[in-house]
């Protein structure tokens, strides 16, 4: 009897692994086949890591079966989690060699909700940024962070789509001439100016596309509304990338909530052109959102959340090298962590 509910156990524990490595594998080839052409696949993958959390209870199941075929199916997931994320956790290298001025870049979506005016202040004065990226600014909260944040960010500007609310905005400490929003046709929120720094004249874009909501009565109208915001999305980063390659050879920043994981196929645009500030130079997932609470059903049911995924980011031309990228944790009152990236001038931009 003992013999048997072991086997019993032994089987199940066996399946769990089959069908759980079975899971992984075909979301991996299904992004790489599909990207987000399908729904599922696009949701999926704009919350990667948590697809490996039951790892380490699928590898105790493997250990359990005591079978050499379960524990290799075990290990496909598992080097997919390496190959994906392992080297992430690694310790950072610092490119000691690259020599030059730095700057300090910080993307924060503010949650046009907050009005938590003083929590937003400490969280840029700690991060004490040169340039930043604003998402999600009203301007009431313009001027109150003017009031305060004025001496230090003497120069910058807001852009509010027709009928909006809200817009996006770029501090910075350095003159710059505001370029208005980019022209895409497409409702993208974003704000532009270049920006007379040490270093170079700079184009700086604050960026912040399109959303995702998760909406709707029934599963195909939920589908629907996932898909259509994917293919929005996907236009606005074309069009963007469209700008990128008119302005050539010269110095870049675009940072903001882009509303998208590296695992996206907008992202695979943006990255043709531009590096990425946190998978340069930061350490761990580096979660951005959401932060606490999310405003957004279906998790907004939920108390307290941990970070989920990756959205905001500090992308910039070959001209820099980011020394070091994090995401700070400190409560500002936005469903959004800031992240900061520090870049290197590279005069000769190898």
């Amino acid at each position: 009897m003992q013999m048997t509910r072991r086997r019993a156990l032994t089987t199940v524990a066996a399946a769990a692994v089959w069908i759980y490595a079975a899971l992984v594998l075909a979301w991996w080839l299904g992004r790489w086949a599909w990207g987000d052409k399908y729904w599922l696949l696009a949701v999926l993958s704009s919350f990667p890591a948590w697809l490996f959390l039951p790892l380490p209870l699928i590898l105790g199941l493997a250990i359990l079966s005591r079978r050499r075929m379960v524990w290799a199916v075990a290990s496909v997931p598992m080097f997919l989690w390496l190959a994906l994320f392992g080297w992430r956790f690694l310790p950072p290298t610092r490119q000691a060699e690259v020599t030059g001025a730095e700057l300090c870049v910080m993307a924060f979506n503010l949650l046009h909700t907050n009005e938590d005016v003083g929590s937003i202040v400490a969280a840029i004065r700690e991060a004490n940024p040169d340039l930043i990226a604003l998402a999600e600014l009203k301007p009431d909260i313009d001027a109150a962070l003017a009031a305060q944040l004025g001496s230090v960010y003497p120069y910058r500007t807001l852009e509010i789509l027709s009928g909006a609310r809200f817009g996006t905005g770029i501090y910075s400490r350095w003159p710059l001439e505001p370029l208005g929003s980019l022209q895409t046709g497409l409702g993208l929120r974003s704000a532009t100016a270049d920006i007379d720094t040490p270093m170079a004249r700079v184009r700086f874009v604050a960026f912040h596309p399109r959303a995702t909501l998760v909406s709707g009565r029934s599963l195909s109208e939920i589908a629907g509304n996932v898909q259509e915001a994917f293919r929005g999305r996907e236009a606005q980063v074309a069009a963007v990338c469209r700008y990128l390659d008119q302005w050539g050879d010269r110095p870049v920043i675009l940072a903001g909530d882009f509303n998208l994981t590296e695992f996206s196929d907008a992202y695979r645009c943006l990255a043709q052109r531009l590096r990425d500030g946190y998978r340069e130079a930061g350490w761990g997932y580096g979660h951005t959102w959401p932060s606490g609470q999310s405003h957004q059903p279906p998790f907004s049911l939920a108390p307290r959340l941990p970070g989920l995924t990756r959205i905001d980011y500090v992308f910039y031309s070959r001209h820099w090298r980011a020394m070091d990228a994090t995401v700070h944790n400190r409560p500002t009152g936005s469903d959004h962590r800031p992240v900061v990236a520090t870049l290197r001038w590279v005069a000769s931009g190898e």
